[in-house]
């Protein structure tokens, strides 16, 4: 089916239409790219009476684009999101869609999850994605359906369309057509702006501190975001100024979801705050930073240039608690909206590019003791390949605050951040002066599987960003691979050599549960082999386990028919 899909001839074909509920591109919460054209990317995973039905926007400039990129753009930029999609002389197959239901990090091998929750397209033999789109539509509701039965390659969006992904049996003749209306894909940036005040004559729409973080300034000196040449455009920040201590300075975001005190939040971290600081340089080039010119002509000094923020956090809005110890905001990190890559550079960026290749992640945090001195007297491309892919920012911790309320789980939680000028001192004339900070995004931190966590607190900021040192076959002090290692919690460093055991085993209908000496839940390395004989030379595809963290358990399914089978345990590379 899959290859029909792919290789057939298209003819479009009119669908009904029936009010399922207004939901319009205002209800988008998820929007991935800038620019004026827009489209509506619906995916329904099809589950009864479930809202397995997610839409994400998609914003960009310039001809119609293919499903083919927004989907990848799409899934490279949600971190819940995984998409599956193989390329052949025939063209590109949509494989598979997955998504990390819990936002657990959960681990994906092509149509399986580690997690039993998770919506997965697992049955390719008999279900497949069908395609619809709609143009020039108000809302989802109003929309007339017409059905595409050419590949994902041949969809070339267009602005203002709807495009509609529906996982569907074919052996049932389900229809194409939306069953349900959809339901926002959750955003993990600021979605709402609660209140806002600034005494600013400019920089003066609240607005701008929602969505992601500016990556690209697309006027006159504007360039790519990087840490010495921050945003700085009216459309991009919201600067807060105050002139009296009368009528404070502040701006309260509202998150669409729960920001959780996750612990595979790397290095603790738990939210961003991106303003536009900057780092001092010299250049061998230009007096500024030039778009044109190259990272490798700018050295990076040790001041970092920035006007500071209190941050303070709420449950309810209402309530409002300060993080002990926290950073100001708008400070260390700088932003950096793109990786620096010369072997990939994106040429959609601005002609001539060399350098900047995929969009950096907002979600993922540098390590919080860093400081300017760090990177002191190194270039800007080496700077900037040892933020590793994040974003930059300054990363906060809640779990240091003993006042907030945790869910059934245990979790500490927040949804509103407050974003305030820090008092600095009285002038000559008894006249308050406080800073003039900036605030463009905040942002949830996503969680990473086992491996990637291992990786964030077993190598320091020089060395993380080296593939040489930090693949999962390199060989750690005790001779054993970094994956073993990290599967142990054993540092890089550490000479002990631990063993692999099942410590509990039972079956239970079609599902075998069993716990292992594993410190960690290594999900992502660990992988189960099965056979009906003990010494036979053939073991099957490697299984994916699934993991209960409640219980330590891992599961796998099991022929509950055969009279014997056997199972081999591995850590895999």
């Amino acid at each position: 089916m899959k290859n029909i899909i792919k290789n057939s001839i298209g003819v479009a074909l009119c669908l009904s239409c029936w009010a399922l509920g207004a939901f319009t591109f205002e209800d988008i919460h998820y929007w991935v790219g800038e620019g004026t054209n827009q489209v509506a990317i619906v995916i329904d995973w099809n589950k009864p009476n479930s809202k397995s039905s997610l839409c994400w926007g998609y914003r960009w400039n310039g001809e119609p684009r293919s499903a083919t990129q927004i989907l990848n753009e799409i899934a490279e930029a949600d971190n819940r999101l995984h998409a599956a999609i193989s390329t052949s002389t025939w063209g590109s197959s949509l494989d598979a869609l997955n998504y990390d239901i819990n936002d657990n990090a959960s681990y994906f091998l092509t149509n399986k999850s580690t997690d039993a929750l998770d919506w997965c397209s697992s049955n390719p033999n008999t279900h497949y994605w069908s395609q619809c789109f709609a143009k020039n539509s108000s809302s989802f509701d109003s929309a007339t359906w017409e059905y595409y039965s050419t590949g994902i390659d041949g969809q070339m969006l267009s602005n203002e369309m709807w495009y509609y992904l529906k996982y569907i049996d074919w052996t049932k003749y389900e229809a194409s057509e939306p069953n349900y209306i959809p339901n926002a894909a959750e955003s993990p940036f600021g979605y709402a702006i609660v209140s806002a005040y600034t005494d600013a004559y400019d920089y003066n729409n609240s607005h701008n501190a929602l969505g992601a973080p500016t990556a690209y300034m697309n006027y006159q000196y504007g360039g790519v975001v990087n840490p010495i040449n921050p945003a700085w455009g009216e459309s991009d920040l919201y600067s807060l100024v105050q002139y009296d201590e009368e009528t404070p300075a502040a701006i309260d975001i509202e998150f669409d979801h729960r920001v959780y005190d996750d612990p595979q939040n790397p290095y603790g971290q738990d939210f961003i705050v991106f303003g536009n600081a900057m780092l001092s340089y010299s250049g061998n080039g230009s007096s500024y930073y030039a778009e044109g010119e190259a990272p490798e002509n700018f050295t990076i000094s040790s001041t970092c240039i920035s006007e500071l923020a209190k941050v303070e956090v709420s449950q309810d809005g209402k309530t409002w608690h300060t993080i002990p110890d926290a950073p100001y905001a708008d400070g260390f990190a700088p932003t950096l909206g793109y990786t620096y890559d010369t072997n990939a550079p994106c040429s959609e960026l601005f002609d001539g590019n060399l350098w900047w290749s995929k969009r950096t992640d907002p979600t993922l945090p540098l390590p919080p003791n860093l400081t300017s001195s760090d990177w002191a007297n190194i270039t800007l491309a080496e700077l900037c390949k040892r933020y590793n892919g994040s974003a930059g920012g300054t990363s906060y911790d809640i779990s240091k605050i003993n006042a907030l309320a945790s869910d059934e789980t245990g979790r500490k939680w927040i949804k509103f951040v407050r974003i305030k000028p820090v008092f600095e001192e009285y002038d000559d004339e008894g006249y308050p002066l406080f800073s003039e900070p900036e605030v463009d995004a905040i942002s949830d931190v996503a969680p990473l599987p086992p491996y990637e966590l291992w990786v964030k607190h077993n190598f320091s900021f020089g060395d993380a960003y080296k593939s040489e040192l930090i693949a999962r076959g390199t060989v750690a002090a005790n001779g054993l691979p970094n994956y073993v290692n990290a599967a142990f919690n054993n540092a890089p460093t550490t000479a002990f050599i631990p063993k692999l055991n099942i410590t509990s085993f039972r079956v239970n209908q079609d599902k075998a549960y069993f716990k292992t000496s594993l410190e960690v839940p290594c999900y992502d390395i660990l992988r189960i082999s099965s056979n009906s004989q003990v010494d036979a030379n053939s073991w099957n595809t490697k299984l994916l386990p699934q993991y209960d963290s409640a219980t330590g358990e891992y599961s796998i399914n099991i022929d509950a028919a055969k009279t014997q089978q056997f199972f081999k345990l591995r850590l895999c590379e």
